[in-house]
């Protein structure tokens, strides 16, 4: 399938100039000897608006993405760095617990994707918590339950918002088909269109070279 994201503006505006020209009736008195009348204009028009429509929600949704990717990246780092310092005090304050260390899973082992990420990190917030002995001793560090839950808190956004990405790349996807085949379509007919109206103004070439065909 063709890639419509560099051009397509340029070629939607022409067309946009093209339909808006060709229903004069200077234009359409020579097109209908070719059976091209107002109503087979309009059923190009129709093609060309359903284009021009999705093209712009497309346009919309690769801007929202791009917006969405850069709020993650900037969450997820400062998600990361609170972690690790969380991660790191914990290993100080229980190495000589070694229930403490298995249950937090504090021995070093690192997870191969960002699910296992996820999961390690949800374990380590929910135990740590959920467990007073555990906060009494690592209360030293001043971490304390409520700042583990204003941790946990932006854990959970961060999870959400990587959710809203995943669920809008879906969505860019299936719209992108939909755009593509739109433009395919149009442009399918505006070919036909050329060649009649090389053919209906073959006697008028200003009329062709106001339409840009020339």
């Amino acid at each position: 399938m063709l890639n419509y994201d560099s051009r397509s503006e340029e070629r939607l505006a022409w067309q946009d100039f093209l339909f808006t020209t060709v229903i004069h009736p200077n234009y359409v008195s020579d097109l209908e000897l070719y059976g091209c009348d107002l109503e087979t204009i309009q059923v190009g028009y129709e093609l060309h608006l359903t284009a021009a429509q999705l093209n712009k929600e497309q346009i919309e949704k690769v801007g929202k993405k791009l917006s969405m990717t850069e709020d993650f990246n900037v969450l997820r780092k400062m998600v990361t760095k609170r972690y690790i310092t969380n991660l790191t005090l914990a290993r100080i304050a229980f190495k000589k617990n070694t229930d403490f260390i298995q249950s937090l899973e504090l021995d070093g082992r690192r997870p191969s994707t960002y699910s296992s990420l996820v999961v390690m990190i949800e374990n380590f917030y929910k135990i740590l918590m959920s467990r007073d002995d555990m906060l009494a001793t690592i209360g030293r560090f001043k971490i304390t339950k409520a700042s583990l839950q204003d941790n946990y808190k932006q854990f959970e956004d961060l999870k959400n918002l990587y959710r809203d990405r995943v669920t809008t790349q879906s969505d860019k996807v299936d719209l992108t088909k939909r755009r593509n085949d739109a433009m395919e379509a149009i442009d399918e007919w505006i070919g036909d269109f050329i060649e009649i109206c090389k053919l209906a103004f073959e006697e008028a070439p200003t009329k062709l070279s106001r339409l840009g065909m020339v």
